[in-house]
């Protein structure tokens, strides 16, 4: 009985240490090591030459920069989440949407589960103010809140650099079990 209890307690313990952690599966083989930034309520990792800004510019909670490419690249590639009260994910997906429509293009919009179990809407667009840029959105709703996980490209190099822009965005974990 006590062996059970202590194999029981243990197993408990170590699996409690595995929530919100970037897992192995989130390992790149590109990068010899990665950044992981810990908030209280989440974590994300980033390709180490990636530079991090938790100062809040911009209502960011964080943004992640890419470093330049070549003297003449003006633009840095870049990921930054922000959290906004929101009533459901639903409805946040259809305004943003009708907003999209009104001022760019919608490329893509649709609901997906990550390796996690986290269920997200991810939304790529364009607006017309901007129309070399590209917006990749991960839409994430937990207790009241909205996650917006935005990564931002330069048009002419969308496909290129899609690839790890995305493993950046599905590196995101919320760090609670019962928040899934």
């Amino acid at each position: 009985m006590r062996s059970t209890l202590f194999s029981f307690l243990l197993l408990s313990f170590f699996c409690s240490l595995s929530y919100g952690q970037i897992s192995s599966r989130d390992s790149n083989p590109g990068f010899r090591s990665q950044g992981v930034y810990h908030a209280e309520e989440y974590a994300i990792a980033f390709p180490p030459d990636w530079t991090l800004d938790t100062s809040g510019l911009l209502g960011t909670q964080f943004i992640v920069t890419a470093p330049q490419s070549s003297d003449q690249d003006f633009f840095r590639e870049n990921v930054s989440l922000m959290i906004k009260d929101s009533k459901n994910l639903h409805n946040f997906v259809k305004a943003s949407e009708t907003r999209i429509q009104n001022s760019g293009t919608l490329l893509e919009s649709r609901r997906r589960i990550n390796d996690n179990r986290q269920e997200y809407h991810m939304i790529v667009y364009t607006i017309n103010e901007q129309p070399d840029l590209v917006y990749e959105q991960y839409y994430f709703f937990k207790y009241w809140f909205l996650y917006e996980l935005t990564c931002v490209y330069e048009r002419k190099n969308f496909e290129d650099n899609r690839k790890q822009g995305e493993w950046v965005l599905n590196t995101f974990r919320f760090k609670f079990p019962w928040s899934y």
